[in-house]
């Protein structure tokens, strides 16, 4: 089984939506990924650009269809990683979405105390008169 890690893509774009909704929108179809988008040309209509994407397990069908989706088409697919390593595709997997999920449901932390060092004085005081008295 492989694991997409990586693609460059040349990819037409209209002027809207920019190319920050873009990459954003791009980023947003999986957990833990990273999308660079360059700029290398610009018509009256649209803008020619060079996109890269990387994650752990990139979903290339979801990704083409949002690009289409956008306005935009894949020119050509200019580069790829592809993995095979089961072993670190799943654990990261595993570790990113317990990592994502649990964003989500962190309890309250009880803020901490703040340290006196008189009363931690004084508390050494009573244990010391304590010990004494018995």
């Amino acid at each position: 089984m492989s694991f997409l890690k990586r693609i460059v893509l040349d990819v037409l774009k209209p002027h809207q939506p920019t190319i920050l909704e873009f990459a954003s929108t791009i980023a947003d179809l999986h957990i833990n990924s990273r999308v660079k988008i360059t700029v290398t040309e610009v018509d009256e209509k649209t803008e020619t650009t060079v996109m890269i994407i990387e994650g752990d397990d990139l979903p290339y069908s979801a990704i083409e269809e949002t690009i289409n989706s956008l306005g935009a088409s894949i020119h050509s697919i200019d580069e790829v990683d592809v993995s095979n390593n089961i072993t670190n595709n799943i654990a990261n997997t595993i570790a990113n979405n317990v990592a994502y999920n649990m964003s989500d449901n962190m309890p309250n932390k009880e803020p901490e105390k703040e340290f006196n060092k008189e009363s931690q004085y004084k508390e050494a005081d009573t244990e010391t008169n304590v010990r004494k008295k018995t």
